[in-house]
């Protein structure tokens, strides 16, 4: 586990030394719940995705999934892909994995620059 006395006062190629990003596909970024307690919120919640879905009759259909696999909120992560939509502080990047924001129903995973970066 990297802290964050770790990181302090370091530049960018320090840091990046210290804290290896990891690879991962855009249904992966988020990952499933960690010891998540709807009831008393404690816990880290997971990610949900729109994904399409084959009915028993062969036809796609739309549902709202749970994500799975490890939590990485919080995490350094690699992802890559096409940029679907962009804004002056955000922007959606789609790798064909079939993400796709809650809110929005935009395909790919959205993606916040914090000013000044």
């Amino acid at each position: 586990m990297i802290t964050m006395a770790q990181l302090e006062n370091k530049n960018r190629d320090e840091v990046e030394a210290i804290a290896k990003e990891q690879g991962m596909t855009g249904y992966s970024v988020g990952g499933g719940p960690f010891f998540y307690d709807p009831q008393t919120g404690a816990g880290q919640r997971g990610l949900q995705s729109y994904l399409y879905h084959r009915e028993g009759d062969g036809q796609l259909v739309r549902r709202l999934t749970n994500l799975t696999g490890l939590n990485n909120i919080g995490l350094l992560v690699r992802t890559w892909g096409i940029v679907t939509e962009a804004g002056s502080d955000w922007f959606y990047v789609d790798d064909g994995s079939g993400a796709g924001d809650t809110p929005s129903g935009v395909q790919g995973i959205r993606v916040v620059v914090p000013t000044g970066t």
